[in-house]
């Protein structure tokens, strides 16, 4: 599985609530091999318990990583994209013969 960056991507950062399919720049030491954090899924009941559970993407679009953040983590962020049609998506999972 790979994700298409378009370029330049950072050029319509915005701030708001987040929601599953979201782009966040990465920051921190893990920086060389995770360019972008993608929002999988939030999970929790209320807003103080919520947690954010995401891919971390090379610059290649490959992903290289994974994590989860509390919400208030990622809400401080500045969002610089969106991955559409993301919660939409459906996998089916085969039994082993």
């Amino acid at each position: 599985m790979k994700f298409n960056i378009q370029q330049p991507i950072n050029d319509r950062m915005i701030n708001g609530g987040v929601r599953i399919g979201d782009v966040y720049p990465a920051k921190g030491g893990a920086r060389r091999r995770i360019a972008l954090w993608v929002v999988l899924s939030i999970t929790g009941t209320d807003h103080s318990g919520q947690m954010v559970h995401l891919l971390g993407l090379n610059e290649e679009g490959e992903i290289t990583s994974t994590s989860s953040y509390g919400l208030h983590a990622m809400e401080s962020r500045e969002r610089i994209g969106y991955v559409a049609g993301l919660e939409d998506m459906q996998f089916n999972i085969e039994p082993m013969p």
